[in-house]
């Protein structure tokens, strides 16, 4: 027994060092994938490796594949260079009136007097005639010497006042409205006293009319930057395999019947109407800001130029085969063959946060496509990473679906 083991051993031993390691071939890139051979022209498993498409270390880097045989020897190289849309978006703000809707929370309110010869009286009130805004500001004027006092009408129609420290300012908003919460003093003229509210909550409605907007020098302009990117392709190839689909960047005969790479490209182009591709940001969107001199403040930004989406295949050279129009920030674009023909379901944003899938009838004679069929409206789920930040469908990683949905896309 002792005699079979070290026979073993020593045979092991001797394999061992007759075997030699030499070192392979140095890839190029910081990615790498195979493209499978149903969807090259060559029937072969075909190896490739990407810099600057999956791992964008430099928004404006070139993308670049290399294609290798076999043996992992170069056998094509070529590059892309992507281009860059640039906008710049400028803050703006108005004041806006507002109105009382409903009165949420009275708060509390009690006499409040501060006696002055002449003018208040801790049994009289008032001394002196407050029968108009006027006479109100020149009486309240002597009692509060040298104080800031902000006049108005109160929503009793009460002549009232608010100093500088007195609460006034925004409680929340939502689909009912904006809540307002504040304190003031009030006159009542049927006992010709002075009174103090505190806390006061009430829902209020804009009006958003007449509003002059200008620019907000509370905050900066600043620019964005929008640039084209390399966007996976995948393809669910039902006559060859019904379970799996692929997924990568490159092929060969998906999109035509040459014999060149081709791939697809995420780009941009400006259009009149105020949209956002990205997804986080919304055109024309107006937040309550705060209020100022009595006023509700709104913001804006407003963009110089706009951009849409959309997705275009390209071969080895840059040359454009065909667009997909309207490809939004949900980037949902798969091919599918089946029965010998090739279609293509893409997710088309129709604004508003609705959208609906497109399925398209590729020719790959004269790289055409032919709509079929529209899925009906539906709200985008947008997708986000665990940091927060607003991603594509097929960001990798753990990712959040809106509604809170946690999955790991591979």
């Amino acid at each position: 027994m002792k005699r079979t083991l070290l026979a073993s051993a020593l045979a092991v031993m001797a394999l061992a060092a007759s075997a030699q390691v030499s070192e392979v071939t140095k890839m190029k890139g910081d990615g790498f994938g195979f493209i499978p051979k149903s969807l090259t022209t060559t029937g072969v498993i075909t190896p490739y490796s990407t810099i600057g498409v999956e791992y964008h270390g430099n928004d404006n880097q070139t993308a670049e594949f290399t294609v290798y045989d076999a043996s992992f020897n170069v056998a094509k190289t070529f590059s892309y260079e992507p281009k860059v849309f640039k906008a710049k978006r400028v803050p703006m703000k108005a004041l806006a009136d507002f109105k009382t809707k409903e009165v949420l929370d009275k708060g509390y309110e009690k006499e409040s007097f501060r006696p002055v010869f002449g003018v208040y009286d801790y049994e009289k009130g008032f001394l002196v005639p407050v029968t108009t805004m006027d006479e109100f500001k020149a009486a309240i004027a002597k009692m509060l010497s040298g104080e800031t006092v902000d006049f108005f009408t109160d929503d009793n129609g009460n002549f009232a006042f608010r100093l500088l420290n007195d609460k006034l300012y925004i409680d929340g908003w939502g689909d009912d409205g904006v809540r307002v919460r504040e304190s003031f003093y009030y006159y009542n003229s049927s006992d010709n006293r002075l009174y103090r509210v505190d806390n006061l909550l009430k829902l209020v409605e804009v009006d958003t009319s007449n509003l002059a907007w200008k620019e907000d020098d509370s905050r900066e302009s600043y620019g964005i930057t929008l640039t084209e990117s390399i966007y996976p392709t995948e393809v669910y190839d039902y006559d060859v395999n019904c379970n799996e689909d692929s997924y990568g960047y490159l092929s060969q005969n998906v999109f035509n019947n040459d014999d060149k790479y081709e791939y697809l490209v995420k780009s941009y182009r400006e259009v009149s109407t105020p949209t956002d591709p990205t997804g986080s940001y919304q055109p024309g969107s107006i937040e309550v800001n705060g209020i100022e001199n009595g006023k509700i403040v709104l913001t804006k930004d407003v963009q110089d130029k706009y951009y849409e989406s959309y997705l275009v295949v390209k071969d080895e050279d840059g040359k454009d085969l065909f667009t997909v129009p309207n490809g939004g920030y949900k980037d949902d674009f798969t091919i599918y063959r089946a029965n010998g023909k090739t279609f293509i379901s893409n997710y088309e944003s129709q604004g508003s946060g609705l959208g609906q899938y497109v399925i398209y009838l590729l020719d790959k004679t004269d790289t055409g496509i032919t709509e079929l069929a529209r899925t009906q409206m539906v709200k985008s789920a947008k997708t986000f990473n665990m940091a927060g930040m607003l991603v594509g469908k097929n960001a990798k990683g753990l990712v959040i679906q809106q509604g809170g949905k946690k999955y790991f896309n591979k």
